[in-house]
């Protein structure tokens, strides 16, 4: 099973290379994102937007589940 993640992944990783003069499609942001987050450590004391939990939440219900 490790063996078949393993080689989906690469397989996956190799298909999302491209080259400067390549137009970057949507697949290459999203990894290009999860691979440049920051975890946060510290929270400032201040409200987050109506419009943030909004679009947060929209997103939170388009993904896809386990079940």
């Amino acid at each position: 099973m490790r063996i078949c993640l393993f080689f989906l992944i690469t397989v996956f990783l190799m298909g999302c290379s491209s080259t400067e003069s390549q137009r970057q499609e949507p697949e290459n942001q999203t990894l290009e994102t999860i691979l440049n987050r920051k975890s946060v450590r510290k929270y400032k004391d201040r409200p987050v937007e109506k419009e943030k939990i909004d679009k947060l939440i929209r997103a939170g219900m388009a993904a896809p589940s386990s079940r």
